[in-house]
């Protein structure tokens, strides 16, 4: 077994277990932490979040493009450690020091009374030391082909601890205070302990080489799109939250990341699908080799709009009975249809991004990601005043919406590459079909019952609906094959 393989092996288990510590951690939360205590636990990563993703200067980037080219251990791989270490120090630099300047709009909020995030605001500077730190040194370590340690303390233990200190709260063991330090000590461990992992295990640690700064125009340049895609990140991923906290309240944004988590779990099936379907079209496109791409283009929006869609549809029909179980979160409904609806979008768009990301005009990937992280910007600046937290959630659907139909147009203008098919026709239909249903039908018995009915009679209606239909040709065949299996056909 080759140590590629060895290593997809450990990582997709870890990240799997990691996912599933992560997933039941978030719900039991709302059964005894308060919305705002909620909320404070997102601000504290969203902040810390943002400044990492705009400092951490590219160096990630530069590492692709760069590092096979450096690469010898006996000449301790021409000091990319000790570059890396650098390049953070000036990012926690300029992360620091831009926090501490807007550091009253950020913990601003018009609704906390307690002063909750303000209190425990004295955590942000270290998390955002660490981050920054902790992920462009596991960028370098990954470069030296060990995935697992990196995973395993970021999407396995960090999880798992936070899942003991859930656990820990909800049996009253610890109390909130207590469990916060956990939290933190969570976020701060994979930091320290891949810094650590990567001094003891270099051969040889020297300062960079001389002929990096001879290509100072090249290094700048993958910094510069790095230091770019971190801003998209940045702005993409966490401006909703601190923008809600800053407009609404944190109580609010306690209510939105429950919900943005929740349908968060719509897109994990297409992450995998993802990863594969890119290495292929990467090798269509040394060929250049368009029908092929287009092909992938085309199965990957189908499968996954069948994926998604079963997901939202079964999401979207149980909620209002388990939001009676959680009254405080019934305002949360309809930030779930928006972050889904725009989730099933970008399901339904395939691997778009993947195919310009890996194509000869891959820059263009970035400025599409500039273009959505200020559509995401404005339209929550828009909407939230105007909607409060239900606004956030159509913010996040709309600019889903129009960059999908931005990138498709980009691929079909430039490369001629076409997405609809009369199959992705019937999905989109059956789609808006599954939507009505799950909106407005009602089975008329106790909320308790309602979600395991709703679980089991929308799975076969949709499992059945899909065969007789042929939405997708690979979920026929695995189906055919269950059913000769169990000897039904």
């Amino acid at each position: 077994m080759g140590i590629i393989k060895r290593q997809a092996i450990r990582t997709t288990a870890l990240s799997f277990l990691g996912t599933a510590f992560g997933s039941v951690g978030r719900m039991i939360m709302p059964f005894f932490f308060s919305t705002a205590q909620i909320g404070l636990l997102n601000m504290l990563d969203s902040i810390s979040g943002s400044f990492y993703s705009l400092f951490h200067m590219g160096y990630g980037l530069l590492l692709k493009r760069m590092f096979p080219h450096y690469r010898d251990e006996d000449k301790g791989h021409h000091g990319f450690l000790a570059l890396g270490i650098m390049i953070s120090l000036v990012g926690i630099i300029l992360a620091l020091s831009s926090y501490f300047l807007l550091e009253d709009w950020v913990l601003n909020s018009k609704s906390d009374p307690d002063g909750l995030l303000v209190a425990f605001s004295f955590l942000i500077p270290p998390l955002i030391f660490f981050r920054i730190l902790g992920a462009n040194t596991d960028g370098y370590v990954k470069m030296l082909y060990n995935t697992v340690i990196g995973t395993f303390f970021e999407s396995f233990l960090m999880k798992l601890l936070m899942l003991i200190g859930a656990i820990l709260a909800a049996t009253y063991v610890i109390d909130f205070e207590q469990y916060i330090y956990l939290y933190i000590i969570a976020f701060l461990l994979p930091g320290i302990a891949i810094v650590t992992y990567a001094f003891l295990n270099a051969k040889k640690i020297v300062l960079p080489n001389r002929d990096l700064w001879v290509k100072r125009k090249e290094v700048s340049t993958y910094l510069l799109f790095g230091i770019l895609g971190g801003a998209s990140t940045s702005i993409v991923l966490y401006v909703d939250q601190i923008m809600l906290n800053n407009m609404v309240s944190l109580s609010a944004v306690g209510i939105y990341s429950i919900m943005f988590f929740a349908t968060n779990l719509i897109s994990i099936p297409s992450r995998n699908l993802r990863k594969i379907s890119s290495v292929f079209v990467a090798e269509a496109w040394k060929e250049n080799d368009l029908k092929e791409i287009e092909k992938i283009y085309k199965k990957s929006a189908s499968n996954l709009l069948v994926v998604g869609m079963y997901l939202f549809f079964i999401g979207w029909w149980i909620l209002p009975p388990a939001l009676e179980f959680l009254p405080e979160y019934k305002e949360g409904l309809y930030v779930f249809f928006f972050l889904g609806i725009g989730r099933v979008v970008d399901l339904a768009s395939g691997i778009n991004s993947d195919i310009i990301e890996s194509g000869p005009k891959y820059k263009y990937n970035t400025y599409l990601n500039l273009v959505f992280a200020l559509l995401v910007f404005f339209t929550n600046l828009i909407f939230i005043p105007w909607i409060g937290l239900v606004g956030a959630g159509m913010a996040s659907c709309i600019s889903l919406v129009v960059i999908n139909l931005i990138r498709w147009y980009f691929l079909k203008r430039n490369f001629g590459l076409g997405l609809y098919t009369p199959q992705f026709a019937k999905g989109i239909l059956f789609s808006i079909i599954l939507i009505a249903i799950s909106t407005f039908v009602v089975i008329p018995v106790s909320h308790i019952w309602q979600i395991p009915i709703y679980f089991v009679v929308g799975s076969l209606f949709f499992v059945v609906s899909v065969y007789k239909l042929k939405l997708s040709s690979e979920v026929v065949d695995i189906l055919d094959k269950l059913l000769i299996r169990i000897k039904l056909k």
